[in-house]
């Protein structure tokens, strides 16, 4: 279902908003019809290059096996699943969900590295767990209030540019990123939600 909603947004709007005139929309929406179907094909083949990443992602997690690796892995798991949630997918700007495979490869180069390392600093797995339970917290706050605001979603972005910080400097970040960063577009919302 998430696949062909993309498709048909890619393929009547493309990366635009859906216009709001009645005719516009149905005349985009005409139009589309003819490109409905490569776009589905475009968008099914970028989806299988996720899940392949992933794949490569937990098979490099399982090589890298070590007690000392139990609490990056058990994280690594919930980040997958996070990362690849249809809900998530759905809610995510076409700008960030073109960052998708560069997110899933710093995952992997995180295990890459520590497969050679045989560790990971404890206290970097402890830190994305408090981020993402953080985002998870304002998305619960803001839904209470039966709203949403992008903020949310470009906070969700900005943890992921942080893991690339982290894990891939070679992949380089959108823009700069750091804790400190991240802390107050999280003291934004925060700010927001208490107006």
């Amino acid at each position: 279902e998430t696949l062909l909603q993309w498709a048909f947004r890619r393929a009547c709007f493309g990366d635009a908003e859906a216009p709001r005139a009645r005719a516009a929309f149905e005349t985009a929406v005409e139009q589309g019809r003819a490109r409905l179907h490569s776009c589905l094909e475009e968008i099914a083949a970028a989806a299988l290059g996720w899940f392949n990443a992933a794949r490569v992602v937990r098979r490099e997690r399982d090589a890298a096996r070590a007690p000392l690796l139990a609490e990056a892995a058990d994280e690594s798991n919930g980040h997958l699943r996070r990362l690849l949630d249809a809900a998530a997918l759905q809610s995510l700007a076409t700008d960030w969900l073109r960052q998708l495979p560069r997110y899933l490869k710093a995952e992997e180069r995180r295990w890459q590295r520590n497969a050679a390392r045989g560790a990971e600093p404890p206290n970097i797995a402890r830190e994305l767990r408090r981020w993402s339970a953080r985002h998870e917290t304002l998305a619960k706050q803001i839904g209470a209030e039966l709203r949403w605001i992008p903020e949310l979603d470009e906070l969700q972005g900005w943890i992921e540019e942080y893991r690339v910080s982290l894990y891939a400097q070679e992949l380089k970040t959108l823009g700069p990123i750091s804790a400190a960063r991240l802390e107050q577009r999280a003291a934004d919302i925060e700010a927001w939600l208490t107006r």
